[in-house]
C-alpha cells in the first residue's frame, strides 16, 4: 500500500485527478520542494495552500502521502477524512483513509470504509486488500481470504493479494497452493525480494532445500543486506548438507543485525551438527541474552553443556527450559539425562516420568527410561520400553 500511495502522488504532480489547470505558486513551491527530496519543508506550504483553499484536493493528497511516508498515520487519517469530503468519496482518498485506520488498530472502521465505497462503485482490488488484512489482524483470517480472493478477482494484475494470501496458505502447512500465489506475485512483480524471500520459506518448509536457497538467493540479489534472506538462505544451504558455507551466511546476517536472537540459535545449531560444541556455546548463550524467554534456547544450552559433563549447569538450563514451557518435552528429557550422567538415577527416573505423562508419544522419552531401567537392573522395564519407542519411531 505504501508503493500505492506514493505513485498516486507522483501522479498528481503531472495528471492525477487532483492535478490543476495550473498550480497556484504555494502549490508548485510545496511541489518543487518535495520532489526536491525535502518533505518536511513541503508541508508548511501544502497546509498554507489549504488555508488558501480548504479544500484542494491536490494539496491534501500531497500532504497524506508526505505524513504516509513518515509514518504518521493519524495526520493521514485526518487529511484523508478532509480530502474524502473535498472530493465526495474520492477513491485515493478512500484507499488512504482505510490505510490509516488499519495502521492505527481500527479495524471495523477500515472495513466499513471498503464495504460503503464498494457498495457504492465497481469493488477496488486495493482496498478489498486492505479489508483482508483489517479482517485478518482482527482475527477472521477466512474472511481475510475471501476479501483477498475477491481482490485479485477485482484486479488479476494487482500481485499484493496474492502474497498475502500465499503468507496465510503458508502458516496453514499447505505449501503447494501457498507457491502457486507466490509464484503469481512474483510473476506480477518481480523486482519485489518479498515474493522469493516468501517463496523460499514455504519451499523450505516442503523439505525442497536447494529450491529454497535459490529463492533467497534471488531476494538477496534483489536486495543486498536482506539479513532475512540471508539467514533462511543459511538454515536451507545447512539442512541441504552445505554447512560451512550456512555459517558464511549467518555471520553475514549477524553482522546486518546483532541483536536478532534466533540468528546466533540457529548458527549454534549448525555448529552442534559439525559438532563444534566450543563454538556453539557463546552463540547460544549470546541468544539467550539477547531473548531469556525461550524455552527451546534453554534446551540447546543443556545439549552442549551435557558434551563438556557439566552436568549441573546442564540440569539448570533443562529446569529453564521447563519453566518457561512446562509442555515442551525436550526439557524434561534433557533434565533426565543429565541427572542420569550424573548416575542420579532415581531422580533422572522421576523427571523422564513427568515428562512421559505430559506426552506419552514422545519414542525418545522411553529410550531414556529403558537407559534408567537397565542401570537399575529392571531389564524386563527397560526392554518393554525399548520396544515402545521402537514402535512409536516407525510411526514418524
Amino acid at each position: 500500500m505504501k508503493r500505492i500511495l506514493l505513485l498516486l502522488f507522483t501522479a498528481g504532480l503531472s495528471a492525477s485527478a487532483f492535478a490543476q489547470p495550473k498550480l497556484s505558486p504555494t502549490q508548485q513551491a510545496a511541489t518543487d520542494l518535495f520532489k526536491s527530496g525535502k518533505a518536511d519543508e513541503a508541508i508548511p506550504l501544502f497546509k498554507k495552500a489549504l488555508t488558501e483553499n480548504p479544500k484542494d484536493a491536490y494539496s491534501l493528497n500531497a500532504l497524506d502521502v508526505i505524513y504516509f511516508q513518515a509514518g504518521r498515520y493519524t495526520e493521514v487519517y485526518e487529511c484523508a477524512s478532509k480530502g474524502i469530503i473535498a472530493t465526495n468519496g474520492g477513491l485515493p482518498f478512500v484507499s488512504m483513509k482505510a490505510e490509516a485506520a488499519y495502521q492505527l488498530h481500527k479495524y471495523p472502521e477500515a472495513i466499513k470504509l471498503v464495504d460503503d465505497y464498494n457498495k457504492k462503485n465497481s469493488p477496488d482490488a486495493r482496498l478489498l486488500f486492505v479489508k483482508g488484512k483489517c479482517l485478518e489482524a482482527n482475527g477472521d483470517a477466512q474472511a481475510a481470504i475471501v476479501s483477498y480472493t475477491a481482490a485479485m478477482t477485482a484486479d488479476p494484475s494487482y500481485a499484493e493479494p496474492f502474497l498475502a494470501r500465499g503468507n496465510y496458505l503458508s502458516g496453514l502447512g499447505r505449501l503447494a497452493p501457498a507457491i502457486k500465489d507466490y509464484d503469481q506475485f512474483i510473476t506480477l512483480s518481480p523486482e519485489d525480494p518479498e515474493g522469493y524471500n516468501m517463496r523460499g520459506i514455504a519451499k523450505y518448509k516442503n523439505g525442497d532445500f536447494a529450491a529454497a536457497v535459490a529463492d533467497y538467493s534471488k531476494a538477496i540479489e534483489l536486495k543486498p543486506g536482506y539479513a532475512q534472506a540471508i539467514a533462511n538462505r543459511a538454515m536451507a544451504k545447512r539442512d541441504n548438507g552445505d554447512l560451512y558455507t550456512a555459517l558464511v551466511d549467518f555471520e553475514a546476517a549477524i553482522k546486518l543485525l546483532p541483536n536478532d536472537d534466533t540468528y546466533y540459535f540457529e548458527e549454534a545449531i549448525t555448529y552442534d551438527r559439525l559438532k563444534a560444541f566450543a563454538q556453539a556455546v557463546p552463540l547460544i548463550n549470546q541468544a539467550i541474552i539477547i531473548q531469556p524467554n525461550k524455552s527451546v534456547y534453554y534446551v540447546e544450552q543443556s545439549r552442549l553443556l551435557l558434551q563438556f559433563e557439566y552436568y549441573d549447569q546442564a540440569k539448570t538450563a533443562a529446569e529453564s527450559a521447563i519453566r518457561l514451557s512446562p509442555e515442551n518435552p525436550e526439557g524434561y528429557l534433557m533434565k533426565s539425562v543429565a541427572l542420569s550422567n550424573a548416575e542420579k538415577w532415581p531422580e533422572a527416573l522421576v523427571a523422564i516420568n513427568i515428562g512421559i505423562a505430559k506426552n506419552e508419544t514422545y519414542y525418545l522419552f522411553y529410550m531414556q527410561r529403558a537407559n534408567i531401567y537397565r542401570h537399575q537392573g529392571n531389564n524386563a522395564l527397560a526392554e518393554s520400553d525399548d520396544a515402545k519407542a521402537k514402535n512409536l519411531a516407525s510411526k514418524l
